[in-house]
């Protein structure tokens, strides 16, 4: 099990390489990345997986969470991410909102097991 402090501190070192790879993204025009970090128990913990990716591309989840299995229990973004869950591939069906407050707990608000795939903009 990852401790808490271990977690953002890796976070905190991606978030910074993520953010060299922003800026010089940016001078080019081309599209900012974004980060999501999704585990499969409350909390961020448990199995978490980190994807980073151009902003606005959207991304199927099922190959990490399949929905026969535990599914995605929390969700956090990159400080400078916003991100939407779907609860159908191809970024369809019902949406909830990430930000960097994260979500710790995906089933208080009825999402335990949902999503599917995800879709994130910059900040």
């Amino acid at each position: 099990m990852i401790s808490h402090f271990t977690f953002y501190f890796a976070l905190s070192l991606v978030a910074s390489a993520a953010g060299l790879k922003e800026a010089v993204g940016n001078a080019g025009g081309e599209r900012s990345d974004t980060s999501l970090y999704l585990c499969d128990g409350a909390a961020l913990e448990g199995f978490c997986v980190y994807y980073s990716g151009p902003s606005g591309e959207c991304n199927a989840i099922t190959d990490k969470f399949p929905p026969n299995k535990s599914g995605v229990a929390s969700a956090v973004t990159g400080a400078d991410s916003a991100c939407k869950l779907f609860s159908a591939e191809e970024c369809s069906g019902n949406e909830i909102d990430v930000d960097s407050a994260g979500i710790q707990n995906l089933a208080s608000v009825d999402w335990a097991k949902e999503s599917r795939s995800y879709r994130c903009e910059p900040n």
